[in-house]
């Protein structure tokens, strides 16, 4: 039998990928965001995250370009979604 425990539910919020966040040395959540065709840190406050993606509670408005990890490829945040448990293990 397998059993799905919910912790936690959250519609239409502000969510980035969990690849795009960082922790900076005061071990605050971070981001990294396309401003006018360069770089910007932003410190941010999170709330639920799954195993996709993590809720932004402050620090980012909708829109905005978020860089992923080390990598060159960036993700718009969305409002849209809505946080779900991840699928349950074989």
């Amino acid at each position: 039998a397998q059993v799905t425990i919910i912790t936690g539910e959250a519609k239409d919020v502000l969510l980035v990928p969990v690849a795009a966040i960082e922790n900076n040395e005061r071990q605050q959540a971070t981001v990294r965001v396309l401003e006018q065709d360069r770089v910007v840190n932003k410190i941010i406050q999170i709330g639920l995250k799954d195993s996709l993606n993590v809720q932004v509670i402050s620090g980012l408005n909708e829109g905005e370009q978020v860089i992923l990890g080390d990598s060159q490829s960036s993700a718009a945040t969305s409002s849209s979604g809505q946080m779900m448990p991840p699928p349950p293990g074989p």
